[in-house]
């Protein structure tokens, strides 16, 4: 991470993308994921891509374009695959930081994460942008025409529940999520 808070894997490194604390306030783990080319997690720009778990687990999103981009160690390790561009992942941590599940979502062209929540029954919705046509799992989404922005919202247990396409016939702009009071 540099001083502007910027994370990314430029050439066949390694991208830190969170750190858990001890009660005493020790850095108890820390997560990363490898690979080769343009991997962000977090960037001054986009500061909304890793959120708290209540069970002090967390979420983090972001874009890849190395594949195979591998998160999590040993029997937990997951290798994602770009299908062209640059791709979005979400991946679940346990509270010892441990890989949970991790998915990953994508076009030909490239995709990006803009927000990240984790709502009150424990699912995830992440949000960004895309053009032409994205698909996370086998649920695709389409565009209009131009940059369109798209939702998808991951059961706690990394199941998709749905991924939604959204936009006219200009770019569209995704700037941030909020849950509503009645969920």
């Amino acid at each position: 991470m540099d001083a502007s808070g910027n994370v990314s894997n430029t050439v066949n490194t390694t991208v830190t993308m969170g750190i858990g604390q001890s009660d005493s306030g020790d850095v108890a783990w820390a997560v990363a994921g490898s690979g080769v080319g343009a991997d962000v997690v977090a960037t001054t720009y986009e500061p909304t891509r890793i959120a708290a778990l209540p069970d002090g687990g967390m979420v983090v999103a972001g874009s890849f374009g190395s594949s195979p981009f591998t998160l999590g160690s040993g029997a937990d390790a997951v290798a994602l695959t770009s299908a062209g561009g640059a791709d979005v992942f979400i991946a679940r941590y346990r509270a010892d930081g441990t890989l949970d599940w991790a998915r990953s979502g994508g076009g030909l062209n490239s995709e990006t994460v803009k927000a990240l929540l984790v709502l009150s029954d424990g699912s995830i919705v992440v949000g960004g942008f895309f053009s032409t046509s994205m698909t996370f799992g086998s649920t695709t989404a389409t565009t209009g025409t131009g940059t369109d922005f798209y939702l998808a919202r991951y059961l706690a247990d990394g199941t998709l529940s749905w991924l939604k396409g959204f936009g006219g016939t200009s770019g569209d702009v995704l700037s941030g999520l909020a849950q509503l009071t009645d969920g």
